[in-house]
């Protein structure tokens, strides 16, 4: 990492006064045991504006995002395709299949994101073409192929209380996704003194639901709602006098079954009967296909860096271990990431530890040396602009930035580009960690401060 600060054509002697000044100011507001690493160079003179503990590592939680999305995007590039396939297990006699078959490869894309609002419009849209095909009945399974994911539905070293395991950010992976792999719920009152009505998805009898709701005319309408620990069983409770919004929660396990489950519950309402269950199992590659949903690599990097959607980052580092290894694991994905990256910016490439796709671990690690190193060579390479629209706007004064954030209990960070007006370009990092200190309420702004400052000074 050093090789490279060499290369920069740069000493501390050159760093303008007044940034460094203004940042230095901040960082001497930091109380004892607090850690910050910042770093500001100059893309256009190759020059090191400001640098502080650029070697040091620091949990960089959702900055991982510019991590993974690069690499993703060196290998694969922004129009490689996500596919799920409809196939039909058998020949097709009048409006009857002996099974269908679900053929998929991690897409993310099949939710809100896609659907304006209503992932089950994907379910609907199959259901549409399959009559179209003249199929009203699948006499037989709907058998769902794991293959491609492999090992543990969450990355191990997520946290493990309760409370993050049934949040929406936690949610597993698998080969066939469907509405971020979350429970969807909403309450509905009915009369006074009953229960009110619970509208869920996925409906499959691998997500049981207990209903201890009451309608109320007085009554909060914010969900009550929780999952059982180690099960994707739900416990709706609370009174209600409105109906409420939607409450995400993730699932346990089994969610590409249980979004099957669902799948088949919206074919039966729309006419196509099944005879048989939703079950895992190998499905023929060259079987015939009924109908296909694709979508892109870069659709899906833009909605992972911008909304900064973890279940995006734990499918897209999978897709990467099956693409190089033939194994659709969190480790095979994280090693894949080191290659793709070693091979794109030299064998010396160090600074930073990758546990999973998305930063949710807190055992994570980057240096700002080596997150400026990978923003600066992606902004040279002819993906950069790719690269650079998929994060997050975030201007300043008359600059023009994108940026990526990360946020944990321990960890404040910022990270991204500043545009001049003249069309220069500056890459920063500002990495926030807790440390020892015995408090995080000093993080809170200070991250926002120093890019401010950061604007000022480099105009």
């Amino acid at each position: 990492m050093l090789r490279w600060l060499l290369l920069s054509v740069v000493t501390f002697g050159l760093m303008a006064a007044d940034l460094a000044g203004g940042i230095e100011r901040l960082l001497d507001t930091i109380p004892a045991g607090g850690r910050a690493g910042v770093l500001v160079y100059d893309n256009t003179t190759r020059k090191m504006l400001y640098r502080r503990n650029g070697e040091a590592l620091f949990a960089p939680a959702s900055v991982v995002k510019l991590i993974v999305s690069a690499a993703a995007l060196l290998e694969l590039g922004p129009d490689w395709r996500f596919r799920t396939r409809l196939v039909a297990l058998g020949p097709q006699r009048g409006d009857t299949i002996p099974g269908l078959g679900i053929d998929a490869n991690g897409d993310p894309c099949l939710d809100e994101h896609f659907s304006d609002g209503d992932p089950e419009r994907f379910f609907r849209e199959w259901a549409t073409k399959l009559k179209t095909l003249g199929i009203r009945r699948i006499d037989g399974d709907i058998v769902v192929d794991r293959s491609r994911f492999s090992g543990p539905v969450k990355a191990p070293t997520w946290p493990q209380d309760h409370s993050n395991q049934q949040s929406w950010y936690s949610a597993p992976s698998s080969a066939f996704a469907w509405n971020d792999n979350c429970i969807r719920l909403r309450v509905i009152p009915t009369d006074n003194g009953r229960p009110a009505r619970i509208e869920m998805m996925p409906l499959s009898p691998l997500v049981p639901v207990s209903n201890r709701t009451q309608t109320s005319p007085k009554a909060a309408n914010n969900v009550i709602a929780h999952r059982a620990n180690n099960s994707n069983a739900i416990t709706v409770s609370g009174t209600y006098s409105q109906r409420s919004g939607w409450l995400n929660l993730g699932l346990h396990d089994n969610a590409d079954l249980a979004a099957a489950g669902h799948l088949a519950a919206v074919f039966a309402r729309q006419g196509i009967t099944i005879s048989g269950s939703v079950v895992a199992g190998n499905v023929p590659h060259d079987a015939r296909e009924l109908l296909s949903e694709e979508h892109s690599l870069g659709q899906a990097v833009d909605i992972f860096n911008q909304h900064s959607q973890n279940f995006y980052g734990e499918q897209i580092i999978r897709v990467l271990g099956w693409q190089r290894f033939r194994e659709g694991s969190v480790t095979a994905g994280t090693r894949a990431v080191q290659t793709i990256l070693r091979e794109h910016l030299g064998k010396d490439l160090g600074g930073y530890t990758l546990l999973d796709g998305s930063g949710l671990s807190y055992d994570n690690q980057a240096c700002a040396d080596f997150l400026a190193r990978l923003l600066v060579f992606m902004d040279a390479h002819p993906l950069g602009p790719r690269y650079r629209n998929s994060l997050k706007i975030m201007n300043h004064g008359s600059m023009q930035g994108r940026v990526k954030t990360g946020l944990l209990a321990i960890a404040r960070c910022l990270t991204g580009y500043l545009d001049r007006s003249d069309g220069s370009r500056v890459t920063f990092v500002i990495l926030l960690n807790r440390g020892e200190a015995k408090t995080t309420g000093w993080m809170i702004g200070l991250r926002e401060k120093i890019f401010a400052v950061i604007g000022d000074n480099i105009q």
